[in-house]
């Protein structure tokens, strides 16, 4: 009968232990929510539209001028 209960503590503890690994894991570190697809909670739309921008410069798709004008528009903004 002595190890019934003995099985039963060591699950117990198991589990237990899994779930504070889990809630470690999972749980921010910040108390904040995770927005999906972001890796930072920092993360905007003018983050996300600063790195379309720089997209676009990269594969040649804006001119010099036309990238800086439309930083500008984004800086200016925030």
């Amino acid at each position: 009968m002595g190890g019934f209960w003995l099985y039963w503590l060591f699950g117990a503890l198991i589990l237990f232990g899994i779930l504070i690994i889990g809630v470690i894991v999972v749980w921010p570190k910040d108390g904040q929510p995770r927005a999906q697809g972001s890796a930072r909670p920092g993360n905007s739309e003018k983050d996300r539209a600063r790195a379309i921008l720089d997209e676009r410069y990269a594969r040649g798709e804006l001119t010099s001028e036309e990238y800086r004008q439309r930083l500008m528009g984004l800086t200016e903004n925030r």
